[in-house]
């Protein structure tokens, strides 16, 4: 992280492609991890079980995230006031902003004051070689981004270990995932 503080667009590509090889492997044994991470398409959608949900659109070199996390100040519910998504993708580029309207947004509806609506509490989308966003990032992370905190890593050791440990991969598993990752990254 160097550019405002903002993580690098590589390191959350790698790390996506990462998750998603040990998901993969993880799910032979565990199906019921199916409803955690999922593609649809270009469209990379996480549901924490914790009231922590994510989209993020990856489109060429663009991408596009948006958070809803239940226990963050942005979210209606529990702020109580006026709700304008605007706030959110102030300072997006239009093309961006399309990508998100045609993809991402459509994984965050809810009903909220008689509407189906897109309910988010944070977003970012990439710039040249990093993810930015409307608000600083310790803002973006602490409002629903920290989902993808250790995608955030990459590929490091450190990504790996975190992986191994959350799915309780073998050996095996984890040398299967690792082959998958290895595999996905060369297309």
């Amino acid at each position: 992280m160097t550019a405002r503080g903002y993580p690098k667009s590589y390191a959350l590509r790698r790390g996506v492609i990462l998750r998603a090889a040990v998901h993969t492997t993880m799910l032979a044994s565990e199906p019921a991890l199916g409803g955690f991470l999922a593609w649809d398409g270009t469209d990379y959608v996480l549901n924490n079980a914790d009231g922590t949900y994510a989209a993020i659109t990856f489109d060429g070199s663009d991408i596009v995230g948006v958070f809803f996390d239940a226990e963050s100040s942005y979210n209606p519910y529990v702020s109580g006031g006026a709700y304008d998504i605007e706030i959110f993708f102030r300072g997006m580029p239009p093309r961006l902003r399309s990508l998100a309207e045609r993809h991402a947004l459509a994984y965050n509806r809810q009903n909220y004051q008689c509407r189906s609506m897109a309910l988010i509490t944070a977003a970012f989308w990439s710039v040249d070689d990093y993810l930015t966003a409307a608000f600083p990032w310790e803002d973006v992370f602490r409002h629903g981004a920290h989902i993808v905190r250790v995608e955030l890593l990459g590929d490091t050791d450190e990504a790996w270990q975190e992986w191994r440990e959350a799915y309780q991969c073998s050996p095996g598993q984890l040398a299967a995932a690792r082959a998958l990752f290895w595999r996905d990254l060369s297309k």
